[in-house]
């Protein structure tokens, strides 16, 4: 399954240092990801070239297939301090 580690992995090929807060929902009766994946970026510019960078992408590294595709897309939470809030 798709953790963590790879996909911080494949968002700093291009966007090192452009978000300050990621968080990977797991499922930990399957051990598995629940698809869903939250990023907070400081800037919004680098978030809708991130958006537009993800949109039906399907090229997951090490093999990890998925019928699924990525689509991104913005939160109702916005911002750093409303997504540690939202996650303690």
């Amino acid at each position: 399954t798709l953790n963590a580690e790879i996909l911080l992995a494949l968002l700093d090929e291009e966007y090192l240092g452009c978000y300050d807060y990621f968080y990977l929902p797991m499922d930990m009766d399957k051990f598995e990801n629940t698809g869903l994946a939250y990023i907070n970026f400081r800037d919004h510019d680098k978030a809708v070239e991130c958006q537009r960078h993800f949109a039906g992408y399907s090229a997951w590294p090490g093999g990890h297939f998925s019928e699924r595709t990525c689509r991104a897309q913005w939160s109702s939470i916005q911002g750093y301090e409303a997504n540690i809030q939202k996650q303690q």
